[in-house]
């Protein structure tokens, strides 16, 4: 389900594209492909107007419940936020909304500072606090050739494993919020509660997603992945251009959408490398900030993504990985919690605490899909 951002962007676009088509035919006639064109837009842009409706008004309710004390509120006020939000829990601690309408928007800022979010597989899922998927490696099966009348051959070598996905708790901490910020009915308090909280779940679940260990946490996909290839001694800080070549081979070229991952410090030291002709094999991206797609150059004519959770060379360290990114699967739950703190200490201050909270969970379901490059222990 899109957020109400992407929809309003989708719109945007359309009314944009409609325009420029008036402008561009001018006075002259349009033919019937003209017509439906631009009639196609605007039924789109009429559905998506019905969509973002549908968003605003919880929406509305949310910010009143943002803004204010529930336990102050006219019976009015609080029953348009419950009929909107009827997993609202209130306590003398403060109050507590299931946000799942706006889930989408939240699982968009996540990814702004998640780049595992940029290349994973990502689904929604009910079930927990683990969800088990079948895994199967087929890249070294073929199919066959027929002959008229004759039968397929059956395919009993097929090997299923089994990789569990455990769902966690991510909490963004306590943030403050001023009175005069939630007072001003100019400034946009869920926005600002949104950023902050976002960036940092999405920061802690990147970091999990990466590197976790399992147990109280995901399986993050560094420890899951197959070494391709192992820095000869010497190479505790280095990479050479043969160790990419290998590294780039040890993975099965029948894999679509294959990437590179690594952290900033590793790529300095990559962008240096030359091929055996001389050349770099390093070739930039245009855009890797937040807005953009994450790309930030491509290598050996595969797109790098940059991970600031993975490890910077040294002894033993894991420091590049490659691969179908798609095989490891991200796992939300459709609910979000946003909690609203009446405690004394914020109050004093002239601040209102929240918390948001969400559950997800991750894990690589083919751990020969994606190989990682190993610096020398010497």
């Amino acid at each position: 389900m899109p957020s109400i951002k992407e929809l309003k962007e989708e719109r945007s676009i359309l009314i944009r594209n409609n325009k420029n088509q008036l402008r561009e035919k001018g006075a002259q006639n349009w033919s019937k492909a003209d017509s439906e064109k631009f009639d196609r837009r605007m039924d789109r842009s009429d559905d998506l107007d019905e969509q973002i409706k549908a968003l605003d008004k919880p929406r509305e309710a949310y910010d009143l419940w943002v803004r204010n004390d529930f336990a102050q509120m006219t019976p009015q006020a609080r029953t348009k936020v419950t009929s909107n939000f009827p997993q609202i829990a209130n306590s003398t601690s403060g109050t507590s909304l299931t946000v799942s309408q706006i889930q989408p928007e939240l699982i968009s800022l996540f990814k702004d500072v998640c780049p595992m979010r940029r290349v994973a597989q990502q689904a929604l899922t009910s079930h927990g606090p683990f969800v088990n998927y079948p895994t199967s490696d087929g890249t070294a099966e073929i199919g066959e050739v027929l002959a008229q009348d004759a039968s397929a051959a059956s395919s009993l070598s097929m090997v299923f494993g089994n990789a569990s996905i455990g769902i966690y708790k991510f909490s963004s901490k306590v943030i403050a919020v001023p009175f005069e910020l939630l007072q001003d009915s100019a400034a946009d308090p869920i926005a600002y509660i949104h950023q902050r909280c976002a960036d940092r779940i999405g920061r802690i679940q990147n970091q999990k997603l990466t590197v976790g260990v399992g147990g109280t946490e995901p399986y993050g996909f560094v420890p899951q992945a197959t070494v391709g290839k192992v820095g000869t001694t010497g190479q505790t800080l280095t990479v050479v251009y043969d160790d990419l070549v290998d590294l780039n081979d040890s993975v099965d070229a029948g894999h679509p959408s294959l990437a590179w991952m690594m952290n900033q410090t590793t790529r300095k030291m990559v962008r240096r490398v030359k091929d055996t002709a001389g050349r770099p094999i390093w070739e930039p991206g245009e855009f890797s900030g937040p807005s953009g797609n994450g790309v930030a150059g491509t290598m050996f004519n595969s797109p790098v993504y940059i991970n600031n959770d993975m490890a910077v060379p040294a002894a033993n360290a894991k420091t590049i990985a490659f691969g179908n990114f798609q095989k490891y699967q991200i796992l939300d739950t459709p609910e979000i919690a946003v909690f609203r703190l009446n405690d004394y200490a914020f109050t004093q201050l002239g601040q209102v605490g929240f918390i948001m909270m969400a559950r997800a969970g991750g894990n690589l379901l083919d751990s020969t899909a994606l190989k990682v490059y190993q610096h020398s222990a010497t």
